[in-house]
């Protein structure tokens, strides 16, 4: 309550330059992207930020304000948040101890946020060397903490004492275990090699002989010496499977005077140096042993805990109330490490040279000489198999925990990470055996009630709606719309009563999966228009939700135009609804010959109203301008294809640099390239429809056919490229009559042919490393972390 007030009244530091501390407020923007760019320091803007608002906090102090020094301190803490990092904590390590000092002096109530600043300055010193101010920093935030934050700093606290202590007085393996830990994740990222055996002794340590046994499952080296690839893959899927069982029985063979909690945190803090220094098969043997303690001994109450007290046990707070705090702290750290472990598997099957879900697919190698129908290529294919199931489950879970401790950022982590690892699934349009998952996670985000990222929430809504109606999609969409209706005809034609009925139970569960894909789509607009998140969801989250609705209707025969009123009401924003009528206008021409034929004063009207609207985004009014020149194209109206173009290419700059201020990656630098290329191709053929025989014109048409195919090259896709390449051709047949024209064609199809073979070239470098993932690889589509 303290912290909300606080931050809120603002009257105390009117007198201290209102219009410096507002532009304070202002630089966590530019703060966040100082941390995500690549460069060593943060841009001398941030720092100059820094400096303005220690300065204020120091006119505050000297002004003997507590409540402009409470105000200035919540700002500074707000704006620091992006530069916590190892990287950037030293150039703020000043002013959080200007910090702590203020509010010390005033004996602020904003305890969590003292509690969060010593915390932050411990970790400092420590990476700095300075271990006894760190162990009185922690010290201090002991003090101040309310008992959220006991679990953590009491288990840096331990580490910290045993950095300072002599390693001969270390008798308990967990002491010695956790000071080898601390000792391999001091080591350079150049000495990663040297770190394996210090934390497999950690391991050993923790597990004396099962921790070695489970670290087997990644020993190749025996299923060499059997003849033949298949018997070596079922080999090594074999030893795997056989090794890491003996994991299981671990805590039974435990001591019942072992500290559970103890030892989760132990094994939790080796997977995640294990996997900060890359060593992925000690990483995957920790996250197994760290996993076994998700036993169901870890639970919190629906009922939430009490953040009035201070302290357990205090006046006003139900007995053990805010003892289940340490519950929530080791969930977390739970979760943490299903994500460690996911990833960790994923980089097996990477090893593999499978993505996670995809089929092992056998050698087309002749030579090799055994089929899918192979028994040892049987064993194999499931065990991988078997490793996207883990991961996936692992992911799952992670977000399960993340549900049960109402930890929005860990559901958020979920989504991004399972949307991302997957994306080549979707990109090859199987939607449909991802549906299970995304439906689960999207019941996740729904019951948070505030969607975390709400542009990756709609999307996953429209993987999901485009999971539903895959397989009708793919028939043709048959008549959905009666099942009964359908029956009847069935039994006019003569069919087997059977066979009808059992097509009407077909047509019945495809009608309910449209409806719910259907219900999908919708929850997705209402994300979007929702006044909590409609000013962070970029405009590009919505065209393919509506895409898919309109779709949906279609399959459905439901009328659209009575809808509009309704998607008028959801998206305010003017640019945002000229996208959406473009959208299901150019959808429903596609779709039905007959709308088209009456399509030209509803596009004229479009035309208009786009040219009119403000855009808030370039690469979504090129969208709109590129599907309005498709559209004006099938009518015939070439001057309004031109009208189009112009604009779409006039937002080639524009759309580009609007890719680095998106918030997700919706279109990448390609996708952009790829709309350019379309633009280009409908504004040469119009020109060449509207030459009427005029040179000038035509030469004109031909110099924009050609830019069409440079786009795609850049675009990297070859069937733009061929396609961009064939307007070209076509349009320059009747000129090759000509010798002299002829000669001048020469130099353009020698530049196609160019870009027609680099792009072939990189089309199948691509596919050669289908299947495989450089790590931090970041394709079109992909989400950021919360």
């Amino acid at each position: 309550m303290a912290l909300q007030r606080a931050s809120s009244y603002t009257d105390p530091i009117r007198h201290l330059h209102s219009q410096n501390a507002t532009q304070g407020m202002e630089t966590k923007t530019h703060l966040a992207r100082a941390q995500s760019s690549s460069i060593a320091e943060p841009h001398g803007a941030c720092l100059k930020e820094v400096k303005k608002l220690d300065r204020l906090l120091q006119t505050a102090v000297k002004k003997s304000s507590p409540w402009a020094v409470q105000v200035v301190c919540n700002t500074q803490w707000r704006c620091y948040q992006p530069l916590l990092k190892p990287k950037f904590r030293k150039f703020v390590k000043n002013s959080l101890l200007n910090m702590a000092r203020a509010l010390e002096q005033i004996q602020s109530k904003l305890l969590e946020m003292r509690c969060q600043i010593h915390s932050e300055m411990a970790i400092t010193e420590e990476e700095e060397g300075s271990l006894e101010a760190s162990l009185a920093h922690l010290q201090k935030a002991m003090l101040l903490d309310d008992g959220t934050q006991e679990e953590h700093l009491s288990s840096a606290l331990q580490l910290l004492r045993l950095r300072l202590a002599p390693s001969k007085t270390l008798t308990r393996p967990e002491d010695k275990a956790a000071l080898l830990m601390l000792q391999a994740k001091e080591r350079r990222p150049q000495s990663t090699t040297d770190s394996r055996p210090t934390l497999v002794s950690a391991g050993l340590l923790l597990a004396p002989g099962d921790f070695q046994t489970v670290l087997e499952a990644d020993n190749t080296s025996k299923r060499n010496l059997l003849p033949g690839l298949a018997a070596q893959l079922a080999a090594k899927a074999q030893h795997h499977s056989t090794s890491v069982q003996k994991a299981g029985g671990h805590l039974a063979r435990q001591s019942k005077d072992i500290d559970g909690a103890e030892r989760l945190k132990l094994w939790a803090r080796l997977a995640k140096t294990a996997r900060q220094q890359e060593v992925w098969d000690v990483c995957r043997a920790a996250c197994r042993f760290c996993l076994l303690y998700d036993d169901g001994r870890w639970t919190v109450s629906e009922t939430k805990m009490c953040k009035g007290s201070k302290k357990r046990g205090a006046p006003g707070c139900p007995d053990g109330c805010c003892g289940r705090q340490g519950h929530v702290y080791t969930m977390r750290l739970l979760a943490e490490v299903y994500f460690v472990d996911a990833e960790a598997t994923i980089q097996l099957l990477l090893a593999e040279g499978v993505k996670l879900n995809s089929p092992a697919v056998p050698p087309q190698d002749p030579s090799v000489g055994f089929t899918e129908e192979d028994p040892h290529w049987v064993i194999y294919r499931d065990w991988i198999q078997a490793q996207s199931d883990r991961a996936t489950s692992s992911f799952l879970r992670a977000g399960e925990l993340g549900a049960q401790i109402q930890d929005q950022d860990v559901i958020t982590n979920t989504a991004v990470y399972l949307w991302n690892y997957n994306l080549h699934l979707m990109e090859a349009g199987e939607f449909q055996c991802l549906l299970p998952t995304f439906q689960r996670l999207v019941e996740m985000l729904q019951a948070t009630k505030d969607y975390g990222n709400p542009a990756l929430c709609m999307s996953l809504c429209n993987a999901v709606a485009r999971g539903l109606v895959q397989q009708l999609s793919e028939r043709g969409g048959p008549d959905l719309a009666s099942a009964e209706a359908q029956g009847i005809d069935e039994a006019e034609m003569g069919m087997e009563m059977s066979a009808s009925i059992h097509e009407a139970s077909l047509n019945c569960a495809a009608l309910q999966d449209a409806e719910k894909a259907l219900k999908m789509c919708e929850l997705a607009v209402n994300i979007f228009s929702s006044r909590t998140t409609g000013d962070t969801v970029p405009a590009a989250a919505l065209e393919p939700v509506m895409t898919t609705w309109v779709e949906i209707k279609r399959l459905l025969h439901q009328p659209i135009d009575s809808h509009m009123d309704w998607l008028k009401r959801k998206c305010k924003n003017p640019d945002v609804l000229v996208m959406v009528q473009v959208l299901v206008e150019m959808l429903q021409s596609s779709m039905n010959p007959k709308h088209l034929e009456s399509a030209g004063p509803r596009v004229s009207a479009l035309v208009r109203t786009a040219s009119e609207c403000r855009w808030s985004d370039a690469v979504v009014e090129l969208q709109v301008w590129c599907r309005l020149a498709a559209l004006c194209y099938k009518i015939a109206d070439h001057s309004l294809v031109l009208c189009c173009t112009q604009k779409a290419l006039q937002l080639e700059e524009a759309a580009l640099k609007s890719l680095n201020t998106t918030p997700c990656l919706l279109f990448d630098p390609a996708a952009v390239n790829e709309m350019l290329s379309t633009a280009a191709s409908l504004r040469g053929l119009s020109l060449v429809c509207e030459s009427s025989g005029d040179p000038s014109i035509y030469r004109e048409a031909l110099k924009v056919l050609r830019s069409g195919v440079s786009f795609a090259e850049k675009a990297g896709n070859l069937d733009s490229c061929v396609t961009a390449a064939g307007h070209f051709w076509n349009s320059c047949l009747p000129l090759a009559k000509n010798p002299e024209e002829r000669r001048q064609l020469k130099e353009p199809l020698e530049g196609i042919l160019t870009a027609l073979a680099h792009t072939t070239r990189h089309g199948n470098m691509q596919n050669k490393v289908r299947g495989s993932v450089a790590p931090g690889a970041k394709p079109n589509g992909k989400y950021q972390h919360g």
